[in-house]
């Protein structure tokens, strides 16, 4: 199909513009936003104390509450609304493909958003040109590049609420995971300096070049480089979910795409980092030790949350086998969507190790202040190390730590299959009723007896038993007393629970086989 076909000719985008954009509707909303964008604009350029430059934050201001909010709300209740009454599945057999059906509910729904928000465009480029009397194209570069900002984070949020509406069991309720979605893109953009929030005026003064393998690029190509990414594979996951209610919302072979290139977009992020930041106190741990430790944790949530959109339950399992045999084949391919998320979970912890590994290697050596700290004994340990030393004290330093995330992630992912396997539908619900023993447990337990005050080691070591902070303290930074102990405590349950359910799953799998076999052999008798 053409763009004109998938765009204008939409039959989805056709009737949400009809029923969306009906005068008697739209007009009042638009009269509203117009007299309220043209008082802020009046009131940046006739009000010093106020300024354009505040202007154009408050239009985007109320550009980000129609398009994120209003618009969220408005495909969390259109698509939403037809998931819950069965509509949807006349979309399903339709002649339409999936992927044009959603791109109708993904421009269609909002489709009065973003007319709300175009009237306001005008002013906030009005603003935006007078905020630099003596050079115009300052503040309309500025502007632009937040609007550009602004509409790509828009369809990452319309995305993930879609996402949303086809993934949970009452489709409506996602609402709720959209509006987490928006606050960690707002505190997301704030630390990126995205354009928006407080960011922005750093923006019209500095170029705030972002780091990627090792180069200053714009700000702007920075976000793009981030965020269409991350869009494609979550529209790639809704187009799933619209062919078909049952389908899982990747792919084995596009999970392990997803997880490489967001891993790639981490390397490249923290490539040589430690150049562009501050000098800091010679006292571990050091700024780029917490990133180093931080991308362990980012990567291994990342590879559990793929971990669930590619495992099986039983009855789809069964139905693989089943398929299997008749073609003649003892098992279904590992890769398909029926088969074991064993080797789709192998891939995904080998991309872990090797994601952790490369920012150990690629974020840099940080440097020390030196004017407070020239004759401290940390400092002076610090200069007369050298590159590979300290290169090698890092490995030394992360080696566990990783080796707890991949375990981690390998334990989730065959708890989660085996659990899967021995129930229908409550696979997900037992993977976290167990990891609330095995990760919350531990804290509260390690709270209780800490407040006792006796024994640090003993309570550190309970703390370190959930991965929530073993994973760190199993570095041994900080110089934890007991810092054996504690290391002990953290990898042990990460090694136990790996093998364990690795062996449940294998045996789960065989008792499957062999069922599903000798009903096979009493059928053709």
């Amino acid at each position: 199909m053409g763009l004109a076909q998938v765009t204008i000719d939409n039959p989805i985008l056709v009737k949400h513009c009809r029923s969306r954009l009906r005068p008697g509707q739209a007009l009042p909303w638009a009269v509203m936003i117009l007299v309220l964008a043209a008082c802020i604009a009046w009131a940046g350029q006739s009000y010093r104390w106020i300024g354009n430059e505040s202007a154009v934050i408050l239009v985007l201001g109320i550009q980000i509450l129609l398009l994120w909010f209003g618009g969220a709300n408005q495909l969390n209740t259109s698509l939403g609304g037809i998931r819950e009454t069965g509509l949807i599945d006349f979309h399903r057999v339709s002649p339409l493909p999936p992927s044009v059906v959603t791109l109708g509910f993904f421009l269609g729904a909002p489709i009065r958003e973003y007319l709300l928000a175009a009237i306001t465009l005008p002013f906030a480029l009005f603003s935006a040109y007078h905020v630099d009397e003596s050079d115009p194209w300052k503040g309309l570069s500025w502007a632009a590049q937040l609007e550009v900002a602004v509409l790509t984070s828009t369809w990452l949020v319309h995305a993930f609420t879609m996402l949303g509406c086809m993934t949970r069991k009452k489709p409506r309720g996602s609402i709720q995971g959209t509006i987490l979605t928006v606050i960690g893109l707002i505190f997301f953009s704030y630390l990126g300096s995205i354009g928006f929030y407080f960011g922005t005026r750093w923006l019209l003064d500095e170029s705030r070049p972002m780091n990627l393998f090792g180069f200053m690029i714009p700000w702007l190509a920075w976000v793009l480089i981030v965020e269409l990414p991350i869009l494609g594979f979550v529209g790639l996951a809704v187009s799933r979910k619209m062919a078909a209610e049952r389908a899982h919302s990747l792919t084995k072979p596009q999970a392990v795409a997803c997880m490489a290139t967001l891993t790639t977009l981490l390397i490249g992020g923290v490539w040589n980092l430690a150049r562009i930041l501050p000098d800091e106190l010679p006292i571990e741990p050091t700024y780029t030790d917490n990133f180093m430790i931080a991308s362990v944790y980012v990567l291994s949530l990342l590879a559990m949350v793929l971990t669930i959109a590619i495992t099986p339950d039983a009855g789809e399992y069964v139905k693989g086998l089943r398929r299997a045999t008749r073609q003649g084949r003892r098992r279904m391919s590992l890769w398909s969507d029926a088969g074991s998320n064993r080797l789709a979970l192998l891939a995904l912890c080998s991309l872990v190790m090797v994601g952790a590994t490369t920012v150990v290697h690629v974020i840099g050596r940080h440097q020390v202040a030196d004017s407070v700290w020239a004759n401290h004994s940390a400092f002076t340990s610090n200069q007369e190390m050298t590159d590979e030393a300290w290169l090698a004290s890092r490995q030394a330093l992360l080696s566990r730590p990783i080796a707890i995330g991949v375990l981690t992630v390998a334990y989730v992912g065959f708890a989660l299959q085996y659990f899967s396997l021995r129930t229908r539908s409550s696979g997900l619900m037992l993977t976290t009723l167990f990891l609330f023993l095995v990760w919350l447990v531990p804290l509260l337990v390690g709270a209780m007896l800490g407040m006792t005050g006796t024994n640090q080691t003993r309570n550190v070591a309970i703390f370190a038993l959930s991965p929530l902070p073993g994973i760190a303290l199993s570095s041994g930074l900080g110089k934890l007393p007991g810092a054996d102990t504690i290391q002990l405590a953290a990898l042990t349950p990460s090694i136990t629970f790996a093998f364990l359910f690795n062996y449940l799953l294998v045996v789960t799998q065989r008792k499957l086989d062999r069922r599903l076999l000798a009903a096979e052999k009493s059928n053709t008798k």
